[in-house]
């Protein structure tokens, strides 16, 4: 109720970016805070890649336990080739922050085991890239004065925040089925990572409201978000 009290008053009030942060690392201890996380699969080999998908996406909601990050190296370890890429777009396809940029390098306390998850998926890649070629590309956009005014664009329209025409159906056809439909789309936010998620959260649904295909966030830092301040967006 408070969490997403606070995302209504963010989105109303138009409140700074940095003060919704100072307020989501106040929320943050009750927040993320949970018990000794889920039981481990039985069989990790007998799982498919939607289950062992599933099982990590659920590892990743609340404190990830020491145990669950173990289950969610191993898991990842013992998939290969290109049941390895389908794996990495399942966790990377969630609807709200828990990508797989925050299970590697948020998610993960355990330096050894991250290390060992990033070695593992460098080696699987090139091999699928040498065995079956390119699977794609990743599409790198940014997000304000790129999909809707916002920051630098001051022309009348920046007020609605609406897509620029043409936007959407650009990205669709970028990411669609049909060629070249083999992109996959990532936003590069200047807007701050906080543990809650509820800033990538949120920005999440604004873009999907508007039609924007699946995507994934890449947030910044309290230094990216100082470059958008007033007088430096646009240099």
């Amino acid at each position: 109720m408070l969490r997403s009290g606070l995302l209504r008053w963010g989105t109303d009030v138009k409140l700074c970016p940095l003060l919704i942060v100072l307020f989501c690392v106040l929320l943050a201890p009750g927040v993320v805070s949970s018990g000794e996380g889920q039981s481990t699969p039985a069989d990790l080999d007998g799982l498919s890649i939607p289950e062992r998908a599933a099982w990590i996406e659920e590892a990743q909601r609340g404190r990830t336990s020491s145990r669950e990050e173990v289950t969610i190296v191993e898991l990842f370890l013992r998939t290969r080739g290109r049941e390895l890429t389908e794996l990495k777009d399942r966790v990377d396809a969630g609807a709200d922050h828990r990508d797989l940029q925050h299970l590697v390098y948020h998610d993960l306390d355990d330096a050894g085991l991250r290390e060992r998850l990033v070695a593992h998926l460098r080696v699987e890649a090139a091999a699928v890239r040498k065995r079956h070629g390119s699977q794609g590309v990743k599409l790198l956009s940014d997000i304000d004065d790129t999909i809707y005014p916002n920051f630098a664009d001051r022309r009348d329209w920046s007020l609605t925040h609406a897509p620029y025409p043409g936007i959407v159906a650009f990205y669709e056809a970028l990411t669609g089925p049909a060629p070249p439909g083999r992109a996959r789309l990532t936003l590069v936010s200047a807007r701050p990572y906080e543990r809650t998620g509820l800033l990538e959260t949120q920005g999440g649904d604004k873009l999907r409201a508007m039609g924007l295909p699946r995507h994934t966030i890449l947030s910044g830092d309290a230094w990216t978000l100082a470059s958008v301040l007033p007088g430096r967006a646009g240099e």
